[in-house]
């Protein structure tokens, strides 16, 4: 048998048949997993994933790949935010930040 869908992990394996019926349960294992973004000031920055403006703070992604993702942050009157963020499968990570006010005056 073989088991696949798209951003998981794909299962394979040998059944032997017989003269009774058999149901089997396959669990896959997900390829993804999901960031939430927290910002203080807590709401209204954006949120750029991988370049793209995915939305704004606070903020719970859709299925992110398996891999590390650069996060920025801005907010009007702040220092943007730069980082990096690994995704793991299954899981949804929470990453905090705490922005800077910009004082400097035009």
């Amino acid at each position: 048998y073989r088991v696949e869908a798209p951003m998981y992990a794909t299962e394979a394996g040998i059944i032997e048949l017989g003269d009774e019926q058999r149901i089997m349960s396959v669990a896959l294992k997900p390829l993804f997993g999901h960031v939430e973004i927290i910002s203080q000031p807590e709401d209204s920055a954006k949120v750029y994933i991988d370049g793209t403006q995915v939305g704004f703070t606070p903020y719970k992604s859709d299925r992110l790949s398996l891999n590390k993702h650069s996060i920025r942050l801005e907010k009007d009157f702040y220092f943007p935010l730069d980082t990096v963020a690994e995704v793991k499968a299954g899981e949804t990570i929470i990453y905090s930040y705490k922005m800077t006010i910009n004082r400097i005056i035009y």
